[in-house]
């Protein structure tokens, strides 16, 4: 994905060679030239191998006609078979971002975390639009929102400061799920990881404090656990129980990654003018990847799915 609305098609052996390009724009954010485009970045990208679709946001298009105000995100259904034609589409009503879309296989559904917003005239709120992840079913034409999972952070008791622009103190944005192998989802939303049921939309764990929800997260399928990087430390849940686990200082560390095979999780850590968790490997002005993993005895998770890259005495720090 990237900007202008555009999406790349690259030969996996052959990263240099380009195999389409393909243009997600719609009439409401592009004008048909160069210079009335609005319809801002494509960002993030599931692919759904059930029916061979892959779905990409455009999550911050503009109106074609000055001032050129935001209007709906939306996200774009593309064959993922040559030649790659543009299946559908499909709007938020009302809503203004979205983060990193999921395909669930337990659901066969495409999950995407959308971002509510508020509108405030004369310090009162006129209009509320609640976060929300939204459940769609790719066999379905034209594409609609099947099931909408409401994510209000001030019915959950977590508010913010209250300020002209905020008189209620809610808290909105959404950030990148991550979806573990017991229908269980973590979505960074209201500041703090939310633990929701994937099928159903019912909130599991609401109440981990100690690890912030950052942006992206990520699923470790080897050790079962989810992962965020935020406020200067790794955050490590249990995707089982929901429960948090450990925090590890990883300075500077965001947009974790998990690699299963050796339980390895990966953070990006930018360079730097003061000490970050590059420091002491000596890549503080270049920047670095992180690289954690297990010390001591892997756990049994009992869940009966095979435990990839978890051996006794085969995990490193």
């Amino acid at each position: 994905a990237d900007g202008n609305s555009t999406l790349y098609v690259e030969a996996v052996n052959h990263l240099k060679q380009l195999v389409a390009t393909i243009n997600t724009s719609i009439p409401a954010c592009h004008g048909g030239t160069a210079t009335t485009h609005y319809c801002g970045r494509t960002n993030e990208i599931t692919y759904d191998p059930l029916h061979d679709l892959i779905f990409v946001q455009n999550p911050s298009p503009l109106a074609v006609a000055a001032p050129h105000g935001a209007i709906d995100t939306y996200a774009t259904f593309i064959s993922a078979r040559a030649p790659y034609h543009i299946v559908g589409t499909i709007a938020f009503k009302d809503r203004r971002g979205q983060e990193a879309p999921l395909w669930d296989p337990g659901t066969r559904r495409i999950v995407t975390a959308v971002s509510g917003r508020q509108v405030v005239a004369g310090g009162v709120v006129t209009e509320l639009y609640h976060q929300y992840v939204a459940v769609i079913n790719p066999r379905v034409r034209p594409f609609v929102v099947e099931k909408q999972f409401d994510i209000d952070c001030t019915a959950l008791g977590i508010v913010g400061a209250v300020t002209p622009a905020n008189p209620t103190g809610r808290q909105f944005g959404i950030n990148d799920p991550a979806l573990g192998r017991h229908q269980h989802m973590v979505i960074p939303a209201c500041g703090r990881p939310i633990i929701m049921n994937a099928a159903t939309g019912a909130f599991i764990n609401t109440g981990i404090t100690q690890v912030a929800g950052g942006n992206e997260t990520t699923y470790g399928s080897g050790d079962g656990n989810f992962y965020t990087a935020v406020g200067n430390v790794l955050g490590v849940i249990d995707a089982r129980t929901a429960q948090w686990m450990q925090n590890v200082p990883d300075t500077g560390g965001a947009n974790p990654a998990a690699f299963a095979e050796r339980n390895y999780i990966f953070t990006i850590v930018q360079a730097s003018a003061n000490r970050t968790a590059c420091t002491p490997f000596g890549y503080q002005t270049t920047g670095c990847i992180t690289v954690f993993g297990h010390r001591g005895t892997a756990r049994d998770h009992d869940d009966g799915d095979e435990h990839h890259g978890e051996r006794d005495g085969d995990d490193d720090d």
